[in-house]
């Protein structure tokens, strides 16, 4: 009787715990106008609103919405909320319907959203493709304001390309082509292409021209379009905006009254607009106010490290802020091992965006996509291998011309003394950090990418993750993580000649948990989770037993002498000779 109780308290809680209440919006307020408004501050009302229209096909208002409209809305409201992805499938499926039906206008809009989607992906060459796309037909319908948008995109993929002079003189051009013109949509265009201008003259240190653009700026904040409804706190967002980038303009024009006025009236927005503090780092480092850099970042990683939410993005950045702060108070270890944390957050944050946009390729786009999907990638790798061509070129040139061999010989030697210490801080660091995320429970991810593309060193594909998240599940699966990982370091299975499959076997794991608590609950593959603690093992063993060989030390951690050299080269960016050279 006691267990039939129990368990029917267990649902209970379950079923309770699982529902979740719709947001409250205003019946008044399912509208375009009121999707927009909720977009940035309540992103949850947004797509409750947005659910709404597509079942009512009408807004509260009787205002028939087409198959067109709604995907130019959703793809809007995807955009605003960091899903690129799905947003450029909503697009091109109103674009279709909208040169299907010879909408020019929409075709023309909705060309512009598919940009700035490329954009945020980072797909330059489906951006350009897009670009000259709206270009010619702007050219074509005479559309000044379209001819605008698509030139200001193209010079700013110049500035991305490293043709920043070239780049800023056409961005000028559209702006100019934007002002003369009467476009609707004309202060929201021009607060960003005043934005992105003030930012690329910036960093070609044209602070006054920089500083111009920021007065123009001035005078549309808090301006609306005639036919759009301003969003929640969008004056004081978009004022914040631009006080950061004046406060660190000013300072770096070595105005520094004015820059500390921007600084103020920035906190002062932040009381009516609180969680923005990014975007004045800035100005904090380049004003070497390091205290109040070091206590805003402080501030906000101890809050996310409280409520464990600290794989995101801007956990990272401030991670990233924080280490500058302890570097310019000279704190050079702390700042060291903030900036490793930073580091395995990052190069966590990233492989989690390429999964996701996987995952999002898969969910909303057809079979004829895939042609698509596989050119991006393709042209991504080119413009790579040109890019990593050109470096070596330019680094040979300037060893060639400027570094003779002597001092660069002594330079070497003294970089390898440095790095014996930063290696021994490093392996140090990463236990530490391992230990950190261990108590944290990260969400499932979903698949990275296919089997054939992304097979570790050891030809093995990795598994499929669970298809739902499980609190209780979660918790018991990182518990034997940990037992494994307590096997592996106490027995130094990573020495042994034991395959993953046999030493699944060995503990007793069954074979697909075995692979994805490797990915879940240390952020790496199994083979480059073992292939690290070999090195670290390695790192010890060279330290404290300077007369053994460098392959007893290969064969002592498992690992043959060319597989030795490969990993601890990439790891650590010298050979283990070198360090043991520089040990002595």
């Amino acid at each position: 009787m006691n267990r039939l109780l129990t368990s029917l308290l267990l649902i209970i809680v379950v079923a309770v715990s699982g529902l979740q209440a719709a947001p409250v919006v205003p019946d008044s307020m399912i509208t375009e106008d009121g999707l927009y408004y909720f977009l940035f501050t309540e992103p949850a009302k947004s797509e409750y609103i947005m659910s709404q229209l597509r079942q009512r096909g009408a807004d509260v208002k009787g205002h028939k919405l087409s198959a067109m409209d709604l995907d130019f809305l959703e793809g809007d409201m995807n955009y605003n909320t960091s899903r690129h992805i799905t947003a450029i499938h909503f697009y091109k499926e109103a674009i279709a319907a909208a040169e299907e039906q010879g909408d020019n206008d929409n075709t023309f809009a909705l060309l512009h959203r598919l940009i700035s989607c490329y954009d945020a992906t980072g797909v330059i060459s489906e951006k350009m493709k897009t670009a000259e796309k709206l270009h010619k037909a702007a050219l074509q319908e005479g559309n000044k304001p379209m001819e605008a948008i698509a030139l200001f995109e193209m010079g700013l993929s110049l500035c991305h390309q490293g043709n920043r002079a070239g780049g800023i003189e056409k961005m000028k051009n559209a702006n100019k082509l934007m002002e003369a013109s009467n476009y609707r949509r004309k202060c929201d265009n021009l607060r960003y292409e005043y934005e992105g201008l003030a930012i690329e003259l910036r960093k070609a240190k044209r602070y006054d021209e920089a500083l111009e653009m920021c007065d123009r700026l001035k005078n549309l904040v808090g301006k609306v379009d005639k036919d759009l409804k301003p969003m929640k706190n969008e004056a004081e967002i978009q004022e914040m905006t631009l006080q950061s980038l004046l406060a660190t303009l000013y300072t770096l024009a070595g105005r520094r009254a004015e820059a500390d006025k921007a600084y103020a009236r920035f906190t002062e927005l932040e009381k009516i607009v609180p969680g923005r503090s990014q975007g004045i780092y800035g100005y904090l480092a380049e004003s070497k106010r390091y205290d109040e850099l070091l206590e805003r970042t402080r501030t906000f990683v101890n809050e996310a490290v409280h409520s464990g939410d600290t794989i995101n993005r801007r956990y990272a950045a401030n991670l990233g802020s924080m280490a500058v702060a302890l570097e310019g108070k000279g704190d050079y270890r702390a700042a060291l091992e903030t900036l490793n944390r930073y580091n395995v957050i990052r190069d966590s944050l990233t492989a989690r965006d390429m999964q996701g946009q996987v995952a999002e390729f898969n969910a909303v786009f057809e079979v004829h996509d895939s042609r698509t999907e596989a050119e991006l990638y393709s042209s991504r790798s080119r413009m790579y291998a040109i890019l990593a061509i050109l470096g070596a070129v330019l680094v040979c040139a300037l060893v060639a011309y400027i570094i003779k061999v002597r001092r660069f010989n002594k330079f070497v030697q003294n970089k390898n003394k440095a790095l014996v210490h930063t290696i021994a801080m490093l392996s140090q660091a990463q236990s530490d950090t391992r230990l950190a995320l261990q108590q944290h429970q990260p969400a499932p991810v979903p698949q990275e990418e296919t089997a054939e593309t992304h097979q570790d060193a050891a030809g093995e594909a990795p598994e499929q993750p669970s298809a739902e998240a499980n609190p209780a599940k979660d918790e018991e699966n990182r518990k034997t993580f940990i037992r494994i990982e307590q096997e592996i370091i106490t027995r130094r299975l990573y020495a042994s000649s034991l395959n993953r499959e046999q030493l699944a076997k060995e503990l007793g794991i069954p074979r697909a948990q075995f692979a994805t608590l490797f990915r879940d609950y240390a952020g790496l593959s199994y083979t480059k989770y073992m292939n690290r603690l070999r090195l670290r093992e390695a790192v010890k063993l060279m330290r404290e037993n300077p007369n053994l060989t460098i392959d007893a030390i290969a064969g002592e951690c498992g690992m043959s002498r060319q597989l030795f050299y490969m990993l601890f080269r990439e790891e650590y960016g010298i050979t283990p000779t070198e360090f043991r050279a520089a040990q002595k």
